[in-house]
Formats: structure tokens, sequence, C-alpha cells
């Protein structure tokens, strides 16, 4: 089986090619990378899609030496172009016969403007990817049984679609953290529609939310997941099998699990598809307006805000998680010192203990399931 990785970084606030997805020494890491790893483990043929060709070749190299798989092959792409998202598909379309699982897994959280005239965000975090899909769509459909797997987030909860400036940059899309949001709300919506006009043809689709990685403040760095285990829910939507009849759904932890209300609109979702795909034969080419200083300071001032009112979210729900464990007398959290010990070894690098222990807790309660961590 062939798998295309869209993407092995994530870019948050700086020159394209930073990367901040993995806490760990070695950067150039992230859930794309760890997906690709399992992957290449089970003995597909990887293929990663990178915009920066140093780093790309990095990440390939050490994905074929982790997995014992030299068919780990790189390919450039930058979703920051839509004439590159062109560029690749035809390439690869000439290229490889087959595709059995396609994976949009690149992200970014950063101010700006893309040279189609978009905003960043949501053209790499959305437009990109859907312009992909559709120009493989075919390929996918040549190979079935065949999957789509979309990363998206709990995010979508804040996003909102706005058709008088789904094509546009400007006021109301140009703030990276509501694009983000809103960039995540259009990838279930898409998933959600395609896998709905997909029934039939045995390719199914998947929305999947990873979990937080390492975007989050340090006062919550407990609630962080290593890479292989944010990459969990990405490898069982791409593998497991028996869960085609789920196709368009939401998953969480590996499970599947209903996003918000918005996230649900069938009516929305249905537009939404219909007005990206009304754009002709070359989506999205309209013009935009320019990127300001202003609006480079206000990004940052707009992620200090946001990150500081994570941070106090993220604060109270261990606070109340702590309690609650507490009173149902765990074993795990017999007493505060406990609890530190735990919080010290999350944070030097077991933190896939604690996280583990609380969604236990959390899926016993609240949905009667375990996660499937690995």
């Amino acid at each position: 089986r062939l798998t295309l990785i869209l993407g092995v970084e994530l870019h948050l606030l700086g020159d394209l090619g930073e990367f901040f997805f993995c806490p760990f020494p070695g950067g150039n890491a992230g859930i794309g990378k760890a997906t690709a790893v399992d992957l290449a483990r089970r003995g597909a043929r990887v293929i990663l899609a990178c915009r920066d060709k140093a780093r790309g070749e990095s990440a390939m190299y050490d994905i074929r030496r982790e997995s014992g798989n030299s068919e780990v092959i790189l390919m450039i792409l930058d979703l920051a172009s839509l004439s590159s998202v062109r560029d690749f598909a035809q390439t690869f379309l000439a290229s490889e016969p087959r595709l059995d699982i396609l994976i949009n897994n690149a992200g970014v959280v950063k101010g700006g403007q893309t040279a189609d005239g978009f905003d960043l965000v949501f053209q790499v975090n959305h437009l990109g990817h859907f312009l992909l899909t559709h120009l493989l769509l075919d390929q996918l459909k040549r190979c079935v049984p065949s999957r789509i797997v979309i990363l998206s987030s709990g995010m979508h909860f804040f996003g909102k679609i706005d058709f008088q400036t789904i094509h546009k940059s400007g006021e109301g899309m140009w703030k990276p953290i509501q694009s983000y949001c809103n960039s995540k709300l259009a990838n279930i919506l898409h998933a959600r529609e395609l896998a709905k006009r997909l029934e039939g043809t045995n390719v199914t689709c998947y929305a999947v939310h990873p979990g937080e990685v390492s975007l989050l403040p340090p006062t919550i760095w407990a609630f962080r997941r290593n890479c292989d285990a944010g990459a969990q829910t990405s490898i069982y939507c791409a593998t497991e099998e028996g869960i085609e009849s789920l196709s368009g759904g939401y998953f969480v932890d590996c499970h599947l699990l209903e996003p918000w209300s918005k996230a649900r609109d069938d009516q929305l979702a249905k537009k939404s598809l219909a007005v990206l795909q009304s754009s002709g034969p070359q989506p999205f080419s309209v013009p935009g307006s320019s990127f300001t200083q202003e609006h480079f300071f206000k990004d940052r001032l707009g992620l200090f805000i946001y990150l500081f009112i994570h941070s106090f979210i993220y604060l109270f729900i261990f606070i109340f998680y702590f309690i609650y464990y507490y009173t149902i007398n765990s074993p795990k959290l017999t007493n505060v010192g406990g609890l530190l010990k735990m919080c010290i070894n999350a944070r030097l690098g077991s933190n896939q203990v604690i996280v583990i222990q609380l969604i236990k807790i959390k899926q016993k309660y609240m949905f009667g399931k375990n996660i499937c961590f690995s």
C-alpha cells in the first residue's frame, strides 16, 4: 500500500520551515513524521510532501532509519502556493501508479498572506489540502479501498465560516488564531460532506483531532502528548479495519465523537464544498489585500492573549481533575507529591503517563471506553 503524508512540520509564528510540533530535541519532527514512521514500519511506501527540501530530506532519512523501510520518498509541496499544489499533483500522478491513503497533515499558525491573495493559515490548513484532495480523488477511486485522513482540532469550536470572506484575506480572516479555528472547522465540514459524496465508491474520509501536542504554554505541560501519542488517531483512521461505515466522522483518541454543533451542520458543509468547487478550473484565484505591519503586531498580541486564556483554562481543568481523582481515591494520586511526581515525569519526556491516566478516567466516566495508545 502507498501512503501520502502531507507535511511533516507545523509552523508557529516564525519563518516557514521552523519546527515547533515536537517538544523534544531534534525539532524536525511532529505528528506527520511519527505517522510516517509507523506506516513505513508496516511496509507502506510513504511519500513525504514537504516544502523545505533540506528538512524534508533529513526527515526522510530519519524515517528510513527508524522504520527500516527504504521506500520513503520526498516530494516538494508548498501548500502556501496553489500552483505548487497543482504541480505536485501532476508530478505525483505521472510517477506513482497507486494512492491508497491520503493524510492531510500540514498546518500553520502564522500571520501573513500568500502569493495567491489568501490568508496564509486558511490556505495552508484548508484550501491547499482541499485542492490537492480533489486533484487526487480520481486516483483514490482507482485504488479502492482507499482512505482520506484530514487533521482538524478541538479548536473548531471557535471557528466560523463566512462566505463573504472565505476566498479572501483581510478583516475577519487575518488573525492567525481565529483563522486557525476557521480552517479546522472547514476541515471537519469538508470531511463530512466529502464522505457523503463518496458513498458507494469505497473511498472513505475521516476528520481527526490529534490532541494537544506541544503548542500549549508551560502551565499545562502535563497535558501534552509526545508526537507518537499524538499520531495514534491518524494511524488508527488510516489503518483500522471495520470503520468504513464511520466515514465522515470526527475521531478523538481513536474513538468516534460528536464535534460541536456547527461542525455537524450538513447544510453548511454542503454549501462550503459547493462554494469552493464553484471557482472553476482555477480555484481560488482571486486578489487579496495587503498584510500590514499593524496586523503583524496584532497577531502576536492576539496570540499572547490566547495563550494566557488557554493556560488559565487548562490550569482550572488540571485542578478539577486532581480534586476528582482524589475524591475517588485513585491509587495513582494518593497525595500531592504523587501528582507532582507525575507532572515532573511528564515534563522530562514521559508525558504520555499522565495523559493516559487522565484520559482513561475521562473515557471511563464520560464515554465508557479506554483509548488506544500503543
